[in-house]
């Protein structure tokens, strides 16, 4: 983790040869400061009793987290069952950011998802070879209808993100890194996905600034779909579902 308790400092960054507490369970933690990993705290002996669902951090994690204000950073929530976790950005207006770089279970995705009311995923999307060129390889769009959004769609089945995040009951974001865009993976995806490219510094500002993001997003494309299926009962085509190939895709 980033930060540890020090004689009621909660927010003191590891440094060679310092020892905390962690602001979570109190247990002792020892600065790990060595030359291949960020800089980070660690429990002593044993962080049974603190949030199991921890995992080690990355320059990806420290870096995403970043991007927010210190305060909103790693921030601790206990449920009324007495079960506690630490977010890795909680905004002003209650939104927990997790930023996932590791694997993840069906199971535990899940937990996480009922845990926290508000939640949005922004995941490391090319921790796999193959992942990057098979998602835009499999992309079919853009349909264009009123907003100009530009959705895509993808089917489920050719793409491992998506069978690994397409049930997803929240926004979840895939960063394929070295781009400016984040693609965003629509709730609730059947078979069919529907994603968004969206520009990473413009995720970043309208979170930081308490825009209500992701209902504009829901809204925006509760609407298209309602003038595509209106379209298509009328017989109209609907343009833009020709396959991109992924050398057009390399923009993003």
């Amino acid at each position: 983790m980033k930060f540890a308790d020090i004689e009621g400092n909660d927010r003191r960054e590891a440094e060679p040869g310092l020892a905390g507490k962690c602001r979570d369970c109190g247990g002792v933690m020892v600065a790990k400061c060595g030359p291949h990993r960020v800089w980070h705290w660690a429990h002593w002996k044993s962080k049974k009793g603190c949030d199991p669902w921890w995992e080690p951090e990355t320059e990806w994690h420290r870096s995403s987290k970043n991007q927010f204000p210190v305060e909103w950073q790693e921030i601790g929530h206990t449920a009324q069952s007495g079960e506690r976790h630490r977010a890795d950005v909680k905004t002003e207006t209650g939104l927990v950011l997790e930023f996932q770089y590791s694997a993840l279970s069906e199971a535990e995705r899940v937990s996480r998802e009922e845990f926290y009311p508000r939640l949005v995923w922004v995941v490391h999307a090319a921790r796999r070879l193959r992942d990057r060129k098979k998602f835009f390889a499999s992309l079919s769009g853009p349909l264009h209808v009123a907003s100009g959004l530009p959705t895509y769609t993808i089917h489920r089945d050719d793409s491992a993100l998506l069978r690994d995040w397409g049930k997803s009951r929240v926004p979840v974001y895939f960063d394929f890194g070295k781009t400016d865009h984040l693609w965003r993976l629509y709730p609730l995806s059947g078979a069919l996905a529907y994603v968004t490219p969206t520009v990473r510094a413009e995720f970043v500002n309208a979170h930081r600034d308490g825009a209500n993001l992701e209902e504009m997003f829901d809204q925006v494309f509760a609407r298209d779909r309602e003038i595509a299926s209106a379209q298509a009962i009328r017989g109209l085509p609907l343009p833009g579902f020709s396959r991109y190939s992924t050398r057009r895709m390399q923009r993003f």
